[in-house]
């Protein structure tokens, strides 16, 4: 864990994937993360969109080279108990896990190093100046505290308050079916709805730049956030450029 006080040189959040393997691809290729990058996805990798095993084999190289952070969303702590409790197989099922089931061809065909990257989840991630979460923080209770029902479960409403250090809390988990980052005070949301027609958004720290890109398309957008207002940019931008814009070299 990257702890107040160690400095970070630059990270990529990333918000719920759920099986858009091609977005994500496009993601990485865009944004171009380096040896100096951490990337940190929010969790809810699985589930919904058709292609989860792409997606963890991915993040599996991801993880292996040493760049990669993985929150545990409640797409994956639902997954995890599917394996051993039939009640929560069939919550599992009715909660996005048929698509699953589809892309491996069964719960057995499921390699072990999928299921040993789903545990190896975190419950978050923090840093000096932010704070990575799936879904949401229970106000008043530390980190090493918090319960997973909000961690995993609980949606923001826009009323949480900011968080008492200072630091900007980045989450995803409530779906912004706009495509547009959500953001309030001492808050930003980045799950824009990429399994259903909408965006997988990138967004890059300490820059507050974004890249966002689609499953069904090789169309992308980009914008930052500033002052608490989410600004997109008017004319396309050759795909070349996308990473220094990121990093806020050009």
């Amino acid at each position: 864990m990257d702890t107040p006080g160690r400095t970070t040189p630059s990270i990529l959040a990333i918000g719920d994937i759920h099986g858009c393997a091609r977005a994500l691809d496009r993601l990485l290729e865009l944004a171009c993360p380096g040896d100096d990058t951490t990337v940190v996805v929010l969790g809810d990798a699985v589930d919904r969109g058709p292609q989860t095993p792409e997606v963890t084999e991915q993040l599996i190289r991801l993880q292996g080279a040493g760049r990669l952070v993985f929150l545990m969303g409640n797409h994956e702590e639902l997954l995890l108990a599917a394996r051993f409790d039939s009640g929560a197989f069939e919550r599992w099922l009715a909660f996005g896990g048929r698509a699953v089931l589809h892309a491996y061809g069964s719960f057995d065909a499921i390699p072990p190093e999928h299921w040993r990257f789903w545990e190896s989840a975190a419950d978050f991630w923090e840093t000096a100046s932010a704070i990575f979460v799936h879904a949401n923080l229970q106000p008043g209770v530390p980190l090493a505290e918090q319960r997973g029902e909000w961690l995993r479960w609980r949606p923001l409403t826009g009323d949480e308050p900011p968080h008492p250090s200072g630091r900007t809390v980045i989450a995803g988990h409530t779906r912004q079916r706009s495509g547009c980052p959500w953001t309030f005070p001492g808050w930003i949301c980045i799950d824009t709805a990429a399994c259903a027609g909408g965006w997988l958004t990138g967004l890059w720290l300490p820059t507050f730049r974004f890249v966002q890109t689609k499953q069904d398309s090789r169309d992308f957008r980009c914008g930052h956030i500033a002052d608490g207002t989410v600004h997109f940019e008017r004319t396309a931008r050759p795909e070349r450029s996308v990473a220094p814009f990121l990093r806020d070299e050009a």
